[in-house]
């Protein structure tokens, strides 16, 4: 009752000492996995801060391009200020400095386009006309197309018509001859192609004194008649014509929006050109800058701020005053670009973390393994020492209660004196296998291998532990029996040590046989050993005992071990000396059926010590 309450008290203290140490591992474990997890998100938060500089850098970059674009594109719009206002119309459209653009002269007054109410006029009109323009109308009437077209050429290659004083006179021909096209019904004869060939190149040719309204309808209709026909400055002819008095001069050199929104004005650094341009052609002109952006993982688009994005921008940069009513809007490839930045660096913590933990796992493991190892121990060693005192205090109090017997005279004849002596010499045999025991337990704890080693035949080892025990074995009612093998090898080492092998294996066996008493004691070589072995039909191992039973203080069955006697150092004592002497131990066993230990010791001849 009282081993079973101080058990589970030690049992208690064990379990509250895990506890602790359980609980000293995990609070710091969970301490450095937040602590990896908060570095883990800042990681998260400092990558994408990183990106966001970055980006914020090449925001910056593209916005101070596009605004060093735009002020060098209003210092180019003085170029071509050699020419009159019509031709430098032209040539800013033709090499695309502008969309279109409105001049004007030293006074600020404007010089080009002009816009006149002529040229809803009747063009076949008689009044006005030369004669030859007559006779080409005479020709038309008659039906007569193909003499209508070959004198309509002569006519438009002579340059007589190009000096008329009056700009409206001058026109009559070619817009004549934009009739005479109009009305003709075959299309595909050289003659007319000829002659739209000849009015295409007048209605182009900026040298010729021509108002722009005028010079519009020309291309118009001659784009209507052929469709083909390219026309350079069409497009700004139409969005000046477009614009009309809407536009204002402004006082800096900054994009302005005009025509609600449709149109943007730039003004050149001498204010006497105001360059057009669509929405589309600012764009087109931006492209090639935003292209030159380096962004990795994200794009960066310039969009007028009234629009509406289809997504989310990642960031937003205003032009301000120099480009009111745009900005920069860069998006992101992906939903989260970052991750995968952001992910090398959050696996190392991660990794670290799982490492540090896992380290500390193992050494808690090993801690708690090593205490409960020592709590066994101390278990065992207490009950080692209440086991040794018990069984020396058998045999010195028999041998006191007979020589206390002896002394007092009571036994009656020398017969029952005699027997009285040999159990004392019993009970004192018994006595000095438990201090021999103790003693070889004493050296195995101070790992002493101070043996007395000589040349000895194995018959005399297991004939010296037959000897030993005969006796009791006789008296239990065993089968003690031995199997020798002839001619075996002479070993190597300790006589008294080796028998005490075979005595303890011998114990073993008449302490754990029960109704089968039978006891074998083999002896032979193989394979360069001398192999002893002990087998006996008693209650067996089980195969998780048989690992330990080599183990100190280990006792399989402690009622039964209390029943038997023994103190649990026998087989331990045994392994001990065996690997002192270079051997091996090997154990067979069947529960309920019985067990065979074997002892393998190099023989002399192997070398074995």
């Amino acid at each position: 009752m009282w081993n079973s309450s101080r058990t589970t008290g030690q049992s208690r203290e064990l379990g509250l000492l895990l506890s602790l140490l359980l609980a000293t591992a995990l609070i710091p474990a969970l301490c450095v996995l937040w602590f990896m997890a908060e570095a883990a998100q800042n990681e998260r938060m400092a990558v994408r801060q990183k990106w966001s500089d970055l980006y914020q850098a090449e925001l910056t970059a593209v916005q101070n391009s596009i605004e060093s674009y735009w002020k060098t594109q209003s210092q180019r719009l003085d170029s071509y200020d050699d020419l009159p206002p019509a031709g430098r119309f032209e040539a800013l459209a033709v090499h695309r400095l502008v969309d279109s653009a409105i001049l004007f002269d030293e006074k600020g007054q404007l010089a080009y386009p002009a816009f006149c109410s002529f040229v809803e006029d009747d063009f076949a009109s008689a009044s006005n006309q030369s004669a030859q323009e007559i006779n080409i109308r005479a020709l038309m009437a008659r039906g007569d197309e193909a003499s209508a077209l070959r004198f309509l050429a002569e006519t438009l290659d002579e340059p007589a018509w190009k000096k008329q004083a009056s700009i409206r006179r001058r026109l009559n021909l070619p817009y004549l001859g934009l009739w005479v096209l109009e009305k003709v019904g075959d299309r595909t004869t050289p003659a007319y192609r000829q002659n739209i060939d000849r009015l295409q190149r007048i209605a182009s040719d900026y040298r010729l004194p021509m108002r722009s309204s005028q010079r519009l309808l020309l291309m118009q209709r001659l784009n209507a008649l052929d469709p083909s026909r390219e026309f350079p400055t069409l497009q700004a002819e139409e969005i000046a014509l477009r614009l009309n008095s809407e536009w204002t001069l402004p006082e800096n050199a900054f994009l302005r929006s005009v025509a609600s929104n449709e149109l943007w004005q730039l003004a050149s650094s001498s204010r006497q050109v105001l360059g057009l341009f669509t929405t589309e052609g600012v764009l087109r002109r931006m492209n090639p800058l935003l292209e030159t952006a380096r962004l990795p993982g994200a794009s960066v688009t310039l969009e007028l701020a009234t629009l509406q994005p289809g997504k989310d921008p990642f960031l937003v940069r205003l032009f301000g005053h120099t480009m009111p009513g745009w900005e920069l809007r860069l998006y992101l490839d992906e939903p989260n670009p970052f991750a995968m930045a952001a992910e090398k660096r959050v696996a190392v913590y991660l990794w670290t973390a799982a490492l540090v933990v896992a380290l500390m796992a193992f050494l808690v493991f090993l801690l708690a393994r090593y205490f409960i190892r020592q709590v066994r121990l101390n278990r065992l060693k207490n009950d080692f020492v209440a086991t040794v005192s018990h069984e020396l205090k058998t045999p010195l109090t028999s041998m006191r209660v007979l020589v206390d017997t002896l002394l007092d005279g009571r036994p009656h004849d020398a017969r029952q004196s005699m027997e009285y002596l040999r159990l004392i010499s019993k009970e004192n045999e018994r006595l000095s296998r438990l201090i021999d025991n103790f003693l070889t337990f004493s050296r195995m704890e101070r790992n002493k291998r101070a043996f007395a080693r000589a040349e000895v035949q194995p018959e005399t080892i297991v004939q010296t532990a037959i000897d030993a025990v005969q006796e009791r074995f006789n008296s239990g009612g065993f089968q003690l029996k031995t199997e020798m093998q002839p001619g075996k090898a002479s070993i190597i080492g300790d006589r008294d040590a080796l028998t005490t092998v075979l005595i303890n294996l011998l114990d073993n066996a008449y302490k754990y046989s029960e109704a089968d008493k039978r006891v074998t004691v083999r002896c032979r070589e193989e394979n360069g050993s001398v192999l002893f072995e002990v087998e006996d039909h008693g209650v067996g191992l089980s195969l998780r005992d048989s690992k330990r039973v080599f183990d100190r203080f280990y006792q399989v069955d402690q009622s039964l071990s209390r029943r038997v006697g023994g103190c649990g150092l026998g087989l331990s004592i045994v392994k001990f000396i065996v690997e002192a002497h270079g051997g091996s131990m090997e154990v067979k066993c069947q529960l309920g059926r019985g067990s065979v230990f074997t002892v393998k010791i190099p023989s002399a001849r192997t070398g074995g010590s």
